[in-house]
């Protein structure tokens, strides 16, 4: 098997800009007789298809500081760009590694890079819980 090379160590490069972004999950509306709904989205916002919730500028590194004020961990997924985990619990993170899942513990925040350097475009990261991306938690990032 070949020798891969090194994952370049984000942390070397300028930073265009840092964005917070926080887990929604509060109690919604009735469903019907006896049931409650969890309102689930990302910055007291569900997903929606037409809206552009992060734009970037395609070629920079960006640092996002993902909170999750709830009281269960969730997984965070970005898809296309990898991430570079810095900062998990207030600790940093020395090892350079490339991750397209970081877990966002319960009432904690995570720090990660993020490189937008190669595939312009639009798409989204979400909740990697599927029935809370299915209710909402996802959102859209346009890189440009």
């Amino acid at each position: 098997m070949p020798d891969r090379p090194a994952v370049p160590d984000l942390r070397e490069k300028p930073v265009a800009r840092q964005r917070e972004i926080a887990f929604t999950m509060t109690m919604g509306s009735m469903m019907g007789p006896g049931r409650d709904m969890m309102d689930l989205g990302f910055d007291g916002r569900a997903f929606d298809a037409d809206r552009i919730d992060q734009q970037v500028s395609a070629g920079t590194v960006e640092e996002w500081v993902i909170a999750n004020p709830t009281t269960m961990d969730h997984p965070f997924h970005l898809h296309v760009w990898p991430m570079q985990l810095i900062e998990s619990g207030g600790q940093p993170v020395n090892e350079p590694a490339r991750r397209d899942v970081v877990n966002v513990p319960a009432q904690g925040q995570v720090r990660v890079l993020v490189d937008f350097a190669r595939h312009p475009g639009r798409s989204v990261y979400h909740c990697h819980i599927l029935d809370h991306e299915d209710a909402g938690m996802m959102a859209s990032v346009e890189a440009r």
